[in-house]
């Protein structure tokens, strides 16, 4: 058997959660992170000053002042910068909020600023507030309460999940429907979990109990467009750390992730990456060449920096309020 060399090392990267917390927050200057995802933490990103480019998945975004972005649990991504930038990174842990981890394992968050609609606009200052709080009172008291942690985790995860629900992001108006969305889970989960070995639509309408013509209509309107799309992006999303961390073949990487052939993979890659898988894996072997810096910033200048953005936030919210 042929030895698989390693070609990055792609770290699970574990928050500081201290003292047990729900919530670790780090306020630094972002010049080059390392590549690495969050086992089951959900990642807040919010650029309070300059800008900072983030390469997650298959998305690139440049963050600028006031602007946020959300990084799901297992996305493998990397952050950098050639700007001075003041950035909060915030990490939630999902399995100490109140939502169960069985539900939230198979639940997409997609908070941008770049993308938001008129109705998340609302939703999305309430969470960079509840960042910008959390902040505030850590950079000035050391450490927040674990009573505090839980309720600002809680409240978040609430508004991500009643607005920024990646399947209700795209192609879904603003009305929360419970059955849709638990239909949706259902779907996810399973796909989720069988998508290695071939999954007809058939088998997946015997599943979670519909139609087989009314369960390609229902994921013809989700973001992916298509049942096949659906598999397509689940197989790829799994080639990723496949594609960095190993120097096995597209075409040994593609059945290792279900596909019957490796043009399926290179199609589906090309569609939601927007590049080849090739193409993909190099430019991580080019970014990991630049060693990495986060300059940590301390609770006495981080205090400094962040009160006048609170006491903004502070006096609006009195003026609403007054109103």
């Amino acid at each position: 058997m042929r030895k698989i060399n390693k070609i990055l090392d792609l770290k699970q990267q574990l928050p500081d959660y201290r003292n047990g917390s729900v919530v670790s927050i780090d306020i630094c200057k972002i010049r080059h992170t390392s590549v690495h995802y969050h086992a089951d933490a959900v990642e807040l990103v919010y650029c309070l000053d300059g800008q900072v480019d983030i390469h997650c998945n298959h998305e690139f975004i440049t963050l600028k002042k006031g602007q946020m972005f959300t990084i799901d649990f297992e996305d493998v991504h990397c952050l950098y910068s050639s700007c001075d930038n003041l950035i909060v990174m915030l990490h939630i842990n999902l399995k100490k909020v109140y939502i169960p981890w069985s539900y939230l394992q198979f639940v997409y968050f997609a908070c941008e600023d770049s993308t938001c609609k008129p109705y998340q606009q609302a939703p999305l200052q309430q969470i960079k507030n509840l960042i910008l709080s959390i902040a505030y009172l850590h950079s000035k008291k050391g450490a927040l309460s674990e009573k505090e942690c839980a309720a600002a985790a809680n409240k978040i995860i609430s508004i991500l999940l009643n607005y920024f629900d990646w399947f209700n992001y795209i192609n879904i108006y603003p009305n929360s429907n419970d059955e849709i969305r638990e239909r949706f889970q259902a779907i996810s989960s399973y796909c989720q979990t069988n998508f290695r070995r071939k999954v007809t639509i058939s088998e997946l309408a015997k599943t979670v109990h519909i139609n087989e013509n009314y369960l390609s209509q229902f994921i013809k309107k989700s973001p992916y467009g298509s049942f096949s799309n659906m598999i397509g992006y689940m197989r790829c999303f799994a080639a990723q750390s496949l594609l960095l961390t190993t120097d096995l073949s597209v075409i040994d990487i593609s059945n290792r992730c279900g596909f019957s052939d490796d043009k399926y993979f290179y199609k589906h890659f090309k569609l939601a990456w927007g590049q080849t898988p090739s193409q993909y894996r190099k430019w991580f072997q080019n970014y990991i060449k630049v060693k990495d810096e986060i300059i940590a910033i301390s609770k006495e200048e981080a205090h400094r920096i962040i009160e006048p953005y609170a006491a903004e936030y502070f006096s609006k919210l009195m003026l609403e309020v007054g109103a």
